[in-house]
């Protein structure tokens, strides 16, 4: 059984399976180096325009005339009772 010969199509057939499996390996390496990247240049984006835009946040205002501009307009004095 280990005497028998291979046929000779099998050497043809594994060369164009390990081309394929390195383009993969290195298309796979690439796309981890382009997502390193994006994730850098998001960071640092995020660094300069908090840097760039030193103003305060304001709040908006309400949309709707029925509700007051503070949520605790409605409310009554936390300290008194009645």
């Amino acid at each position: 059984m280990n005497a028998s010969e291979l046929p000779p199509q099998l050497d043809e057939i594994d060369q164009p399976i390990l081309d394929q499996l390195a383009a993969s390996r290195q298309e796979a390496t690439l796309t981890q180096r382009l997502v390193l990247v994006a994730a850098f240049a998001s960071l640092g984006g995020g660094i300069l325009a908090s840097t760039a835009m030193p103003e305060p946040a304001i709040a908006a205002s309400s949309v709707s005339p029925l509700v007051p501009d503070s949520p605790l307009a409605c409310c009554a004095p936390v300290g008194s009772r009645g």
